[in-house]
């Protein structure tokens, strides 16, 4: 799939590993066009906040490489990269603000929940009187608007999938104040 990718794109390179594969966009022309991608199509979870850093630290760094915009900004790139620096240390695992844009909206496609389902998603049989069969997605409660929305969309698809009883839902939330690891 990301030999797909990288030839529909046409950037980036795909290494292979013993154990993994991954895809790295690292040429700044190519790191540009990844970043128009996704502010034509946002993400939907906390890593649009991530992509939102990435994109201001990505315009600092070649700032930092114009010298009409650091006689602007009064700058050095010293200071730039300080900045830089600032930013990456608020991403990802030391996020702690989760609060999305306001005019950020959840797009919930077929194509996208296939996507999610295929990073965040387990299928699982519950060992109960029952056997039940069970697909899973697990997230942080950070995320649990995306989660509503998945729950919204499932529900929304054609069937008879409406809600009896918290033990009989097709669909439901469970929301688990410890985390699991």
């Amino acid at each position: 799939m990301l030999y797909k990718v990288r030839d529909r794109l046409n950037i980036g390179n795909v290494n292979t590993y013993e154990r993994f594969v991954n895809f790295q966009v690292s040429k700044s022309s190519e790191v540009a066009k990844i970043i128009e991608i996704f502010h034509l199509h946002p993400l939907n979870t906390s890593k649009h906040l991530n992509f939102l850093e990435f994109k201001k630290a990505y315009n600092l760094y070649h700032k930092s490489f114009t010298l009409n915009n650091l006689k602007d900004k009064n700058w050095n790139r010293l200071e730039i990269l300080e900045e830089i620096i600032k930013i990456k240390d608020s991403m990802n695992r030391k996020r702690i603000n989760f609060d999305l844009p306001n005019d950020h909206y959840i797009k919930r496609t077929p194509y996208w929940l296939i996507g999610f389902i295929e990073g965040e998603g387990s299928f699982s049989i519950a060992r109960n009187n029952n056997f039940t069969l069970e697909l899973g997605i697990s997230q942080t409660l950070s995320e649990k608007r995306v989660m509503s929305e998945i729950k919204v969309f499932l529900l929304d698809l054609p069937g008879n999938y409406k809600i009896r009883s918290k033990l009989s839902n097709v669909v439901a939330l469970n929301e688990d104040k410890k985390a699991n690891n």
